[in-house]
């Protein structure tokens, strides 16, 4: 309604010029206006394929009443268990390409002495 167009709209031959109602046989904002001014049900205008007689003719064959969930019959089959997931295992890291290779025994940076890190470094120190 806010774009400013016109819809013309004939209730008793049931045509939108908008359409909606040839495709779902509900009425459209605009017929919608035009009952509620003429103050008629809005049921009348609704196609009979919406209907409760319609349904129950439809599905009726098809909804049935279940006994109580006391008189189900007992399944003799076991349960049924959840699938065991086991996860994909990870791909695995060529540490030698990642970390470049490692040439010799490790050395420590600052004294250049093998056998011994930064965190180890100070139980090879000589006391005096």
């Amino acid at each position: 309604m806010d774009s400013g167009d016109q819809y013309v709209v004939d209730l008793t031959e049931c045509t939108r010029s908008c359409r909606r109602y040839d495709l779902t046989g509900i009425p459209c904002n605009h017929a919608i206006v035009a009952i509620n001014y003429k103050k008629e049900k809005l049921e009348d205008y609704v196609d009979v394929c919406y209907s409760k007689v319609i349904y129950l003719k439809i599905f009726g064959h098809l909804i049935q009443p279940m006994n109580r969930m006391l008189m189900w019959e007992v399944a003799k089959n076991p349960p049924i268990q959840p699938y065991l997931y086991i996860r994909q295992l990870k791909k695995k890291r060529n540490k030698e390409l990642a970390q470049g290779k490692i040439k010799g025994p490790l050395k420590y940076g600052i004294c250049k002495k093998e056998g011994h890190n930064t965190r180890t470094h100070h139980m090879h120190l000589s006391t005096r």
